[in-house]
């Protein structure tokens, strides 16, 4: 081979060894920025992954944090937050959190047990001390959705393994003994599309996917003394449990197409239809099932109503919010805690909400559907300096908190609404 031919070959081999090297690094850039962002977030109030989008009905954008000022905490970012404004709201923790439970624990204390996002552990934070502690030192990486059950002493975790299946661990915990203890338990079924939990907190209905159609079920969270009563040949559904014997079943909510909402009795599984045709409904039947409110979309926006279910008819709601950030009390079942928009932009809602394309800043109110009277609580803006939305609220048992979860970062906060 002449010199000429030889040198030709070294600079292919050069140049051909350069490319690989840059894509090399380029690509090592990529998933190093990918896994420093964490993994794509597949359950509600999370980034869906592609290739599973649909198997969860109701999958929610990732959405950018709206800083008015800066929030950064002078506390390490593993402890809990701080308080705010008056003293009345409070950052519960600083981490990603998902899944939250209340209890009262020795001195009339409340205490919020949580998971973290990130590792699956479990904690607790107190909220008039805000002292912080991990409950379990069980590892599960990339948890999803979390469901509390049995006075707290059941749990299960959700996320999606590396071959993209729905993985549920149900296991359980002891939150009154020491810290740093074992998450045990077992796998439910695979590919469990939704999970709610009973009012009471001992049972659980699934959905899940069983050939062409869709099976709800009543178990434990053991998944014991299970009992199959549905089967729909639709996929697209969301469970409500607001009463012992009454289960909801939601159609998928886009603003783009019709809803309905029936309900299911739990013993006898007989369904009966409560609304229906209502483009991007979203609904919060009441504890004791007498009133649902809901969204609806039109005209580039939503409005809020209230549904009598006796009278089979519709009021509206003196407040424009969407169902997902409001809690029924059950202690007063004509009251309702809601985070409220301040400004809400034009578009097709619930769609631009869960895809967090629109976020927004909220206000916290109570709103009595009986008398029409309500209530502002909290401009959260004012108390905490940048922007709240507010989602995943509840109520401790004696309805002193209002707790909830900011989707803009998906930490933990807590109100007090009542001396």
């Amino acid at each position: 081979m002449s010199r000429k031919y030889i040198l030709i070959t070294i600079v292919i081999f050069v140049t051909v060894g350069a490319v690989l090297a840059g894509l090399y690094f380029v690509t090592k850039n990529d998933t190093s920025q990918t896994e420093s962002e964490g993994e794509p977030q597949i359950f509600p109030f999370g980034k869906a992954l592609e290739n599973i989008s649909d198997r969860l009905f109701r999958v929610f954008g990732e959405s950018e944090k709206l800083d008015l000022v800066d929030t950064t905490s002078d506390q390490d970012k593993t402890g809990a937050g701080k308080t705010f404004g008056s003293g009345l709201l409070r950052e519960l923790s600083t981490m990603s959190a998902v899944g939250a439970f209340a209890t009262t624990t020795e001195g009339n204390n409340v205490s919020v047990f949580y998971v973290e996002r990130e590792t699956g552990h479990v904690y607790r934070t107190a909220i008039e001390s805000l002292s912080k502690n991990r409950v379990t030192n069980t590892t599960i990486p990339g948890i999803q959705e979390a469901l509390w059950g049995d006075g707290g002493e059941s749990l299960i975790v959700r996320y999606v393994d590396e071959n993209g299946v729905i993985k549920s661990f149900s296991g359980t915990i002891h939150i009154s003994e020491k810290f740093d203890t074992a998450f045990q338990g077992s796998f439910l079924q695979d590919d469990i599309t939704h999970i709610v939990a009973s009012p009471a907190g001992t049972k659980i209905f699934t959905l899940f996917p069983f050939g062409k159609s869709t099976i709800g079920a009543i178990s434990r969270f053991d998944n014991k003394e299970k009992k199959e009563v549905l089967v729909t040949p639709f996929p697209g559904w969301l469970a409500f449990w607001p009463s012992d014997d009454t289960l909801t079943l939601a159609t998928k909510a886009s603003g783009e197409t019709w809803g309905s909402l029936y309900s299911i009795d739990a013993k006898t599984g007989a369904i009966d239809k409560l609304l229906s045709k209502i483009n991007g409904l979203t609904a919060l039947p009441s504890p004791d099932m007498k009133h649902i409110l809901y969204s609806e979309s039109a005209d580039d926006f939503f409005a809020t109503h209230i549904y009598d279910v006796s009278k089979r008819e519709s009021l509206p709601f003196p407040l424009v919010t969407l169902p997902e950030k409001c809690v029924w009390s059950t202690m007063n079942p004509v009251l309702l805690y809601c985070g409220v928009p301040q400004t809400i932009t034009q578009g097709i809602y619930p769609d631009l909400w869960y895809q967090g394309v629109a976020s927004f800043s909220d206000a916290i109110w109570e709103i009595n559907i009986e008398t029409g009277a309500v209530d502002i609580l909290a401009m959260l803006v004012e108390s905490a300096k940048q922007n709240i939305d507010v989602v995943n609220p509840f109520l401790n048992e004696d309805e002193t908190y209002f707790i909830f979860t900011n989707k803009n970062n998906n930490t933990l906060w807590s109100l007090k609404i009542t001396p």
